[in-house]
This record gives structure tokens, sequence and C-alpha cells, in this order.
């Protein structure tokens, strides 16, 4: 397992970073973390050992406190992230 790293603009609106985030899960492996940079940047981290499949790709969503459950869905991560300029609080599921 290898954890590769990305970096994506806090401009990028919601649509545009889980966009971007599905096509670097095809091509690297699932995501399994986002942080954030002094930059105002969103960092991205993939695991290579696990490749998801194209209904199982992950979904972003802006929530107001503890994210609801999604049946059939696992909730991959949950925190604050630059979406549009703005600190957001978003829960990505699987």
């Amino acid at each position: 397992m290898t954890i590769h790293t990305r970096t994506a603009p806090g401009s990028l609106t919601l649509d545009e970073l889980q966009q971007r985030i599905q096509d670097t899960e095809v091509a690297v492996g699932v995501l399994r973390n986002i942080g954030l940079t002094d930059a105002g940047s969103n960092r991205l981290s993939f695991d290579d050992s696990e490749l998801p499949d194209d209904e199982k790709l992950s979904t972003l969503q802006i929530v107001a406190g503890h994210p609801p459950e999604k049946p059939g869905s696992v909730l991959v991560y949950s925190g604050p992230i630059f979406i549009a300029d703005s600190l957001q609080q978003v829960a990505v599921y699987r």
C-alpha cells in the first residue's frame, strides 16, 4: 500500500472537487483523507491498494454538524475543507 498525495485548489466548487477526486480514484486508488494546506488548498490522500468500482466512487456533501448515515454507503471523511474559497464542513461517502 502506498499513499499518494495530491493538492486541489480551494477555489474549486463542490462538483469540481468531487469530479477531480473521482478521476484520481479511477487512476490511482480510493480516497482516504482530506487535509488543509496553509495556502488555502485541499490535500487529498489516495490509497493505491484498492481501486473503486465505478458505482462506488466518492461523493461529497456539505453538512451541518454530524454527517447523516446514507444507506449503502460508507463515510470516508468528515471535516472542514475549502470549497469555492470558503471553509465548509463536508462529508465524503463511498
